[in-house]
């Protein structure tokens, strides 16, 4: 630490900073908790002729299994499709959900 380069910003001059306790129920901690959105393009494949999204929109509700059973997908999961985009809509995650 050279004192003629800067001789304002000596170590013993500085004050020592304070940090700020997080104050409880405020900031990104208060927010509801979305869940989890799964977007799946289906439009090359859909214009090649490859795949009809409505029968995969059905194969997916028949093959998600939450809590080990498939086609329960209860409140948790939501499927529904847009043109030739098919979304998976969680609310949240649980322990034993199985996308195929």
């Amino acid at each position: 630490w050279r004192q003629d380069l800067c001789p304002r910003a000596s170590p013993s001059a500085m004050a020592p900073v304070q940090k700020k306790a997080p104050v409880k129920g405020k900031g990104p901690a208060s927010k509801k908790k979305q869940g989890h959105k799964f977007v799946i393009d289906c439009t090359t494949a859909e214009t090649d002729s490859i795949l009809d999204t409505s029968q995969f929109e059905k194969y997916l509700k028949e093959k998600i299994k939450v809590d080990g059973k498939a086609g329960n997908l209860g409140d948790t999961v939501a499927i529904s499709r847009d043109k030739s985009k098919i979304v998976v809509t969680v609310s949240a995650l649980p322990r034993k959900m199985w996308l195929p």
